[in-house]
């Protein structure tokens, strides 16, 4: 899977990970001084996201999102070209680049510059990059591969503009593929469709937690993968599947949604690790003619209250840095950068062999999610008021059913400000342009009297919080016999779960007074879906 250094999202009661966009291209700045020249020349990479600040990209063996042969082969194969006089970067103006030149290093993977000077928005042909993973000479692990060491691509583009010179690089590693562990054949046939891989593609994600609006807007770490075991359904005559989750030790989803993620909001410093509250999920089902996907997934987030100068223990060296897990040998399974300025670690390669120390748990929360394709409103509780999405309260009092964080005002706003810092995010599911929140999920709704402030449309009497989602068609179409059937993710033709639910209050009354809890929440999650057979 693909682990970028990103920006932290704030705090979040629960973030969820599931699962890549095959081949997607990230244009990767890679230099600075950051706003001024960082357009004139930039990195694309095959890459599912890219998160502005970074430069390190790193990519598991047979990853399809990022290692170009897809293949779990003992090598990654980054596909690499140069672009110039681009409008992806904030406070950077294309300019008339006169030439750009290529460390000897970069120049001999053969990676091709545009022809300059130009003033054109233009990039150079893609080259193979191929880094390979070291073999283990001895010990225990002999014979086994390794992470392999930091690959460091280097250019420099001069501009008939001031300031003139723009420096870039780019940090490349590869990672070892974790052991496949494939679904059961399915009861309908040894070689039927069996299951389902979804990865998450990096943008157009969001997470809303609570009435408050702070913890609105976190985005989803690109590149975890989740998998449905199908069954039931064949390539001939049955698209319709029924859907199995298996998660816990020894199996593919293992006991965590996740790695444990560092979040700050507030000023208050969280680990979340998020359980799975079951072993295996049943109810849910897949169509293999539609791609729809429907079913519950259930959760038991852990909160752990830290500090800034460690929000969750990191892998560093193949080893825990701190927590329980101190010196143990660990797998990376993200990179995140805390962007929050009271953070003293600021980049976290997290991993889920790396847990937060039990001392500073603070409690957890149980979220049931009705992941759909489909639309998913919130419906309202028994509790005695229809107009109350979430309830009993905490001590037996309800949510106050006109509550949201608009004060006088009504949550009906486009958002600005820190809540629209990139207006022209992606939506997935309708392919329009999108607030990104300085958080990096995607906003919906802002306050009237304030329009930084994220809300739930709950405070006006009827205010119904809902979110639509979208089904793509796993290509080529059932019932062609080819598989693995793959849908990619673009903007309008991507698929995308969304869940509305209900969250309890957790332990802590700091980590409720900021969020708004017990209250809502809602999650938008674009995924990248490859459906297989055990032949395949």
């Amino acid at each position: 899977m693909i682990k970028l250094i990103r920006r932290s999202a704030p705090f979040a009661v629960s973030l969820l990970v599931l699962g890549a966009s095959p081949q997607a291209h990230a244009l990767v700045p890679g230099g600075g001084p950051p706003g001024k020249v960082d357009c004139y020349a930039e990195w694309q990479v095959n890459t599912p996201d890219y998160a502005p600040g970074g430069f390190r990209i790193l990519c598991e063996d047979g990853d399809p999102t990022c290692d170009g042969d897809g293949l779990p082969d003992g090598q990654c194969t980054f596909n690499i070209s140069v672009c110039i006089n681009q409008s992806n970067v904030a406070g950077c103006t294309p300019s008339n680049v006169q030439s750009i030149a290529l460390t000897k290093k970069t120049a001999g993977f053969g990676i091709q510059t545009p022809a300059t000077p130009s003033s054109d928005a233009v990039c150079g042909a893609s080259a193979p990059v191929v880094v390979p993973l070291p073999v283990i000479p001895r010990g225990k692990n002999k014979g086994k591969r390794k992470a392999s060491k930091v690959i460091t691509l280097g250019m420099t583009a001069k501009s008939t503009s001031k300031p003139s010179t723009d420096r870039d690089k780019l940090l490349l590693r590869c990672l070892p593929a974790r052991p496949a562990l494939p679904c059961p054949a399915s009861p309908s046939g040894p070689n039927e469709p069996n299951e389902i891989r979804l990865i998450v593609p990096g943008p157009g994600t969001d997470l809303d937690n609570g009435w408050k609006g702070p913890s609105h807007n976190f985005p989803t770490p690109a590149g975890t993968t989740f998998q449905l075991c199908l069954q039931n359904c064949n390539t001939k005559d049955d698209a319709l599947c029924d859907v199995v989750a298996n998660t816990g030790p020894n199996t593919f989803n293992g006991k965590y949604f996740g790695p444990p993620l560092p979040l700050i909001s507030g000023g208050v410093p969280v680990c979340v690790l998020n359980n799975y509250a079951a072993t295996t999920f049943t109810g849910g089902t897949a169509r293999l003619d539609t791609g729809e996907i429907n079913g519950p997934l259930n959760l038991a987030s852990a909160i752990y209250l830290t500090s800034a100068s460690q929000v969750c223990p990191s892998c560093e060296g193949a080893t825990c840095d701190t927590g329980p897990a101190k010196g143990s040998s660990c797998h990376i399974d993200g990179v995140v950068t805390v962007s929050d300025p009271s953070a003293v670690h600021r980049t976290y390669h997290l991993s889920k062999d790396c847990p937060p120390d039990q001392s500073t748990f603070a409690g957890k929360i149980a979220i049931g999610l009705p992941l759909t394709t489909g639309t998913s409103p919130l419906v309202p509780l028994p509790t005695g008021n229809p107009t109350i999405p979430c309830g009993p309260a905490v001590g037996g009092k309800d949510v106050d059913p006109l509550a949201d964080s608009c004060g006088s005002g009504t949550c009906s706003a486009k958002c600005s400000g820190a809540a629209c810092s990139n207006p022209n995010g992606i939506d997935y599911v309708t392919g329009a342009p999108a607030c990104v929140d300085i958080k990096g999920g995607i906003s919906q709704l802002c306050c009237s009297t304030s329009t930084s402030t994220p809300c739930f449309p709950t405070g006006s009497p009827g205010g119904q919080i809902t979110r639509t989602g979208k089904a793509t068609v796993p290509q080529p179409p059932w019932p062609n016999p080819t598989y693995p059937k793959v849908t990619t993710c673009k903007p309008g033709a991507c698929t995308v779960q969304v869940a509305t639910f209900c969250e309890p209050g957790t332990d802590s009354s700091s980590v409720n007074g900021l969020t708004g809890l017990p209250g809502p929440g809602a999650l938008i999650l674009p995924v990248v879906t490859t459906w297989l057979i055990p032949a395949s």
